[in-house]
């Protein structure tokens, strides 16, 4: 009996098997330039799914350089039309600033010896307006971009050296398209991250501080959100580290947000851990699953879904002890714990002060890697690696992974990679209750709901189904 209800079993289930290659883009004919001390971001510029890059920082010779790259049938050239201003030791992040549906990007660094934090804004067309704002300039720092008190209207926090003192400083965005700097004290830092995270499935976003602080010492400060208003957390259950790349994952699929981090320890030590979430806000260090990932520092770390097996899987980039730069790959095994993928990790350039970041530039339905940083061999470097991943699944109905954005949402979300022609969407709410039925499009106006977690049903005519979650602000 048990042997038959097994079979059953295996009727339902949806097969996977992943083919996993990465190959190297030429950018031999770019031009471009390798960069450390920097940032390196995708974007897609004109809404047209094919994705163009920023970076900037220090080149060879320590020089300025920022570059605005142009996206051609998925090769890369530099965006001549947009000139963007030569920063060194920068940091930078992309967000829809004015709500008219295209992403702009924002700067922080060193330019012409004085810093300086400089908001680009999309024209519409790709073209890019700059506007230098009055707000805390930052090197060796971080700058993220958030809507922290649901409003839509995007914030944002800085830290980094304010000349040679240490900052970190929080500005709300009001309704004329200024920003208000906060009264909230956060934890001075450099050389640190800016760690985005609802810790307690509130639909606010938290912020984990990760750096350097004014004491010289490695310091974590994650700071609750309260209806828009950051709190310290009165239990701070996150080791202090600095030199930090961070990222949020669910690695026991418990729905709550856990943390990994990589860089240097209070023993001065690097090593890379994942902190658990008890759903309460309070972080458990998962002693047990640190072994499999190389302790590095002074580098970057991404999650990422690389091979669309619907788990977060882990990219990072820094130092080891030896003062060996890498850049590996880690697989989510699916139940809690991550495997290293040699192979990949071989083919892909190991850096250190680096940045690195991932994308469908092509889209093929995979996340694509830009890497920047230091090489082994002393030179600075950029990189772009081709995700080659292959889905050969019982469920072949749709040709490319389906995925929902922006997500959170205010108002409009939009599905990408639906490839059939008939079929039907619904969206049911935590209760099970629907609240949206509709024929197959590819933008639906959410702004009625109300918010929350709501889950989002692909149905094809042939009955094969794709849910999706995501939240409502």
């Amino acid at each position: 009996m048990l042997k038959q209800l097994f079979f059953i079993k295996v009727l339902f289930l949806t097969i996977h098997v992943f083919s996993q290659n990465i190959s190297e883009v030429d950018l031999s004919d770019s031009n471009l330039e390798g960069v450390i001390y920097g940032d390196a971001i995708w974007l897609d510029t004109t809404n047209d799914s094919d994705f163009e890059f920023l970076i900037t920082g220090a080149s060879s010779n320590n020089a300025q350089y920022s570059v605005l790259s142009k996206n051609i049938q998925n090769g890369f050239t530099i965006d001549t039309d947009n000139i963007v201003r030569a920063f060194s030791n920068s940091a930078s992040d992309k967000a829809d600033f004015n709500n008219d549906g295209f992403v702009d990007f924002i700067i922080t660094g060193n330019n012409n010896d004085t810093d300086k934090t400089i908001l680009y804004i999309n024209d519409g067309l790709g073209r890019f307006e700059e506007h230098i704002l009055p707000m805390m300039a930052t090197t060796f720092g971080k700058i993220k971009v958030v809507d922290l008190n649901n409003d839509s209207l995007v914030d944002v926090i800085i830290t980094g050296l304010e000349g040679s003192v240490y900052g970190a400083k929080l500005y709300y965005q009001n309704t004329l398209g200024g920003f208000d700097e906060s009264s909230v004290i956060l934890m001075a830092n450099y050389f640190g991250d800016i760690t985005l995270i609802d810790v307690n499935n509130d639909n606010y976003i938290d912020v984990l501080l990760t750096g350097f602080d004014t004491s010289y010492q490695p310091n974590s400060k994650l700071y609750i959100n309260i209806e828009g208003l950051l709190l310290e957390a009165e239990n701070q259950t996150i080791e202090p580290y600095y030199f930090t790349g961070t990222g949020v994952l669910d690695v026991d699929n418990d729905g709550d947000d856990d943390i990994i981090i990589s860089g240097v320890n209070s023993s001065y030590v690097g090593e890379t851990a994942v902190f658990v979430n008890d759903g309460n806000g309070n972080f458990i260090k998962d002693e047990n699953g640190m072994s499999i990932f190389s302790q590095v520092y002074f580098g970057d770390l991404d999650v990422v879904d690389f091979n669309n097996d619907g788990f977060d899987d882990v990219f990072s980039t820094g130092q080891d002890e030896n003062a060996t730069y890498m850049s590996n790959l880690y697989i989510n095994n699916t139940t809690g714990s991550f495997n290293h993928n040699v192979a990949i990790s071989n083919v892909i350039e190991g850096v250190a002060i680096s940045s690195s970041d991932w994308e469908d530039f092509d889209d093929d339905g995979d996340k694509d890697l830009l890497l920047v940083g230091l090489g082994n061999d002393g030179n600075e470097k950029i990189k772009i690696y081709k995700n080659e991943t292959v889905s050969l699944s019982v469920d072949t109905y749709l040709k490319k992974t389906i995925s929902l954005y922006p997500n959170p949402v205010n108002d409009i979300i939009n599905i990408r990679g639906v490839t059939i022609k008939g079929g039907e969407i619904s969206i049911t709410n935590a209760l099970g209750q629907t609240v949206i039925s509709t024929g197959l499009i590819d933008v639906i106006n959410v702004s009625h709901l109300e918010s929350g977690i709501y889950f989002i049903t692909i149905e094809s005519d042939s009955n094969k189904k794709e849910t999706l979650k995501f939240i409502k602000k």
